[in-house]
């Protein structure tokens, strides 16, 4: 297995390398191509007939045998076989094709006047100096075209008795230099970036692994708990429904107080199980969502309806600012009445004695509603802040007089979330916190 794994990044490998070749190839033979008709119409007259149609027919030949290099050769089972018979032939090709322009510098300089010599060395310039943007993908291609094709220029320059070409020698040279050297190394970036990419999409590779992994252990898991936690209501409800039967006959005092904490342990418990089978719904995505147009004040009202026994008990006083609009939300009724429940019963749990409590419903952005739950009480330390929306998380109450199961605002975050809408909060310790939730806004009504 790890060996086919290998030959496949060798294959890919060595596929970005001739997916670079074959890129310019059609430009780079056409122009060849091109250039080599107009140096055999410029010489014709001065080279002979048969010389100079083997020298072009050359040309051809050798471009079909280029482009069998990159797309005629029939895959190998190992890549790198593959790739050599490429590297072989592709080079041996471009080499002969810079010797064939070599050649006919040399023929120039010998039969040509001094005017077409240098047209011709031109041309073996230009076309060299292209082939460091088109043949660098294989360095050994490049070295063997770029040196083919102009060590007979630089040569003929050096041995010819005309003092213009002599003269231009020393500018030979430089530009071989040049040339070569912008050959080599582009071919070093063009490397480093194939290598990159390959550790760039074996990074990704096992990202994507470790994300489908961390997704099945999640979706396990989800459904573990949700399994677990049906099979924890059953019994759990039969104790507690014994527990109110056992309260129905005559007991002493200390019996009765027994049963009572018995009765009250459990429905801790049962609001625990049911918080988890709540996260498994959520995380598993078994909880349907019906959106639809509501009217955000009238949920609003009901709510605060609900939660009223409890703010009584405290002395606690709920306003519900700016009724006069009617604000209409597209959200899911059940999850918007269960997120707003739990904000307005933390609000309640966590306020002070004869505290406040005010709902506000304002508009934000273009077109998205904030409803708010502002309260006077304990507020949230700053260094707990990260750890509100975590489940399961009390932040230090745990030990403290106040009930909950610390799964409210996780689960209130994700319903909100699956509702395209954001929960978030504002609160310094000591002065209250506010808690928000916004939903997309539809329309508002006056009434």
């Amino acid at each position: 297995m790890g060996i086919m794994k290998e030959l496949c990044h060798l294959s890919k490998d060595y596929q970005k390398a001739i997916d670079q070749l074959k890129a310019n190839l059609w430009t780079s033979i056409g122009g060849n191509l091109v250039l080599a008709l107009v140096t055999f119409w410029m010489l014709k007259d001065d080279i002979a007939s048969t010389t100079l149609w083997a020298w072009l027919l050359s040309h051809v030949i050798l471009a079909i045998l280029r482009v069998h290099a990159l797309y005629r050769l029939i895959p190998a089972e190992d890549p790198s076989e593959e790739w050599k018979k490429r590297k072989i032939i592709y080079t041996f090709s471009v080499t002969l094709i810079g010797l064939l322009w070599g050649i006919i510098s040399l023929l120039a300089v010998l039969y040509a006047p001094v005017t077409e010599q240098l047209v011709v060395a031109f041309i073996v310039t230009g076309l060299t100096a292209g082939a460091v943007a088109t043949l660098t993908p294989v360095l050994s291609g490049f070295l063997g075209y770029f040196l083919a094709a102009v060590i007979p220029v630089a040569a003929s320059f050096f041995m010819s008795s005309s003092e213009v070409l002599s003269a231009v020698f020393p500018i030979v040279l430089l530009y071989v230099f040049v040339v070569y050297s912008s050959g080599i190394k582009l071919n070093k970036n063009i490397v480093s970036t194939i290598e990159l990419t390959k550790k760039l999409q074996q990074m990704n590779d096992v990202m994507l692994l470790e994300k489908e992994r961390a997704e099945r252990a999640n979706k396990a898991k989800s459904i573990f708990l949700s399994s677990m936690s049906h099979e924890f209501r059953t019994p759990l409800n039969a104790i507690l429904g014994f527990t109110q039967l056992l309260k129905l006959d005559p007991l002493e005092s200390q019996q009765e107080e027994n049963l009572d904490q018995i009765h009250t342990a459990g429905e801790h418990l049962l609001e625990l199980i049911n918080g988890v089978l709540d996260v498994s719904k959520v995380e598993s995505g078994d909880m349907d969502l019906n959106i639809e147009e509501l009217s955000i004040q009238s949920c609003v009202s009901q709510c605060v309806d609900m939660v009223s026994p409890l703010a009584v008990k405290r002395e606690i006083v709920i306003t519900i600012l700016e009724p006069q609009v009617d604000w209409r939300v597209s959200a899911d009724l059940k999850s918007i009445q269960q997120v707003l429940i739990n904000l307005l019963s933390n609000a309640i749990k966590y306020n002070k004695e004869a505290g406040k409590i005010e709902v506000r419903c304002q508009q934000v952005a273009d077109k998205w509603l904030r409803i708010s739950v502002i309260d006077t009480g304990i507020g949230i330390a700053k260094e707990n802040q990260e750890k509100v929306f975590e489940a399961f998380q009390r932040l230090g109450k745990e030990a403290g007089k106040i009930e909950g199961t610390g799964i409210g605002l996780y689960f209130a975050k994700q319903q909100i979330e699956r509702m395209d809408g954001k929960l978030g909060f504002d609160s310094v310790e000591g002065q209250g916190s506010t808690f928000w939730c916004e939903l997309p806004l539809i329309t508002k009504i006056l009434t």
